[in-house]
């Protein structure tokens, strides 16, 4: 039986073992709009890194792990940043289509029709330009570099082009050959590159020394070389996922249209793939030789708004997007007369376990997620007015581009930890509106959090100097439903379901 609720839940099953707590949000006061692109990225030390378009240039931003605003690059003009990468050293690289963009001081000048509308470019750790390399393939970036630390590359291209080391593009009069994959070195170098394999439209994923592409076409196209060489019609489906190994040879393709995908850590892959009407999509797993596994988690989203996915922590997937109506998972539907961003966690059996989204007086739609540390997830999106992301609420009038990170914590452990004498109960429960809290445990400082469904903190206590904690709340001013009461102690965090009736 479908459950039908107004804000956001959390799948009942997986309550006790998982808190989904949102532990930031910022906000940039610079509107984007739907057919832009926004991404969002880490570096290795937790950092987080925004880009977006907005009416008057592009924007790209740094946020250190606590959502402290590090820096800003603010280049004024026109141009669309299309892709973000980080390296092992903590600098970030970024792609940006031009038509007249001014970075400090200098008029990069191009337009559609012309070569070298697009900037690669490297900015260190403190925001400085180290370079910037106009050119004319439009460059996408995989957005971690690989083992080597080189850059992942892949894109279209209307001229010949020739790169260092003697790589060349050849432009050819079919459209469908002007596609590649290949590397570049930190200095912004071509190491190699392979015409007619990658993708055109969609950057790179890269993971343990292999590469997928998924992107589509119109037509047909031929992927791999050689004895590897197919091809694909539109008329079996004008989309397509393909693995490739560390030089660029092709290792399989399966032609499917896919919202996007997820590499797991042992080489499988997650794929939300539509199934007759393309509001509806289902998850499918391929094992690492391409070889489908299990089709599970099912998708309905009444107006899509853009669409991000990335693996976790044991192959857990989180995705994020936008909806404004309904959007259903499995059997939970929510639904909401504003547009809201919404993420959500499967686990790597295709079991679906949380939801959550945003709330407020605005609009916010998601656009790009980036998974730090296995359960810390940043996404970033577009906004309007007021909105709240758990306890935090950020606004902009105008209209703006946000940035929010959320805490996917597996709280069962912490409840089994043995190492000092602990009890933690909460009763009655399930309360009519006021319910009592023990604690019995070593603690100098001890702290609780009521929260709702959306994680916000709708009552918060400190105590001081108690081993022994006995208290009472009154939920009476609050909405009936799914409560968490949480405590946090110098020595562990435990978190109860209680429900309000």
């Amino acid at each position: 039986m479908i459950k039908n609720i107004l804000l956001i839940i959390a799948v009942i099953s997986s309550l006790n073992s998982f808190s989904q707590d949102f532990q930031w949000a910022n906000s940039q006061p610079y509107a984007s709009y739907v057919t832009w692109d926004s991404h969002v990225t880490t570096d290795n030390l937790g950092n987080t890194f925004i880009s977006s378009q907005h009416q008057n240039g592009v924007l790209i931003v740094k946020y250190d792990h606590s959502g402290e605003q590090v820096w800003k690059k603010n280049y004024l003009g026109y141009g669309n940043i299309t892709s973000l990468c980080t390296d092992n050293d903590g600098n970030l690289y970024a792609t940006i289509m031009i038509s007249g963009l001014t970075i400090n001081g200098t008029l990069y000048a191009a337009s559609g029709g012309e070569p070298n509308g697009y900037l690669f470019m490297k900015v260190d750790m403190q925001g400085n330009e180290l370079w910037i390399k106009q050119i004319n393939p439009a460059i996408l970036l995989a957005d971690k570099t690989d083992a080597q630390n080189n850059i992942t590359v892949s894109g279209g291209f209307g001229y010949t082009t020739v790169f260092e080391n003697g790589n060349t593009l050849t432009a050819s009069s079919d459209f469908r050959k002007n596609f590649f994959m290949g590397k570049f070195n930190t200095n912004g170098e071509c190491l190699w590159l392979i015409q007619e394999d990658g993708g055109r439209f969609a950057p790179l994923k890269e993971k343990d020394g292999f590469i997928y592409a998924c992107d589509y076409f119109y037509g047909h196209i031929t992927l791999g070389k050689g004895s590897k060489q197919v091809t694909l019609y539109e008329s079996n489906g004008m989309g397509y996922i393909a693995k490739y190994d560390s030089v660029g040879e092709l290792q399989w393709v399966k032609q499917v249209i896919t919202c996007g995908i997820a590499v797991n850590s042992d080489g499988s892959l997650l794929s939300f793939e539509p199934n007759g009407s393309f509001p509806n999509a289902y998850l499918k797993k391929y094992d690492s030789n391409g070889n489908l596994l299990w089709t599970r988690t099912h998708i309905l989203i009444g107006n899509w708004y853009k669409f991000a996915m990335q693996s976790g922590k044991n192959n857990d997937l989180y995705f994020t997007g936008g909806y404004s109506g309904f959007m259903t998972i499995d059997d939970t539907t929510i639904s909401d007369s504003h547009a809201r961003t919404f993420v959500a966690k499967v686990d790597s059996s295709g079991a679906f376990k949380w939801l959550i989204s945003t709330a407020g007086s605005g609009s916010a739609g998601g656009k790009d997620l980036s998974v730090f540390n296995g359960n810390e997830i940043y996404i970033t999106g577009d906004m309007s007015n007021s909105n709240s992301f758990g306890s935090y609420t950020t606004s902009q009038t105008n209209g703006g581009i946000y940035v929010a990170k959320i805490s996917d914590l597996d709280i069962t452990p912490v409840k089994e930890i043995p190492s000092f004498a602990s009890s933690f109960d909460v009763f009655p429960n399930p309360s009519g509106s006021v319910f009592n809290v023990s604690y019995k445990g070593c603690s100098s400082e001890a702290t609780i959090n009521i929260k709702n469904q959306l994680g916000q903190i709708v009552y918060s206590k400190k105590y001081s100097n108690q081993s022994e904690l006995k208290d009472s709340f009154n939920l009476s001013s609050q909405p009936k439903g799914i409560y968490f009461i949480e405590l946090i102690s110098d020595k562990s965090r435990e978190v109860r379901k209680m429900v309000l009736q």
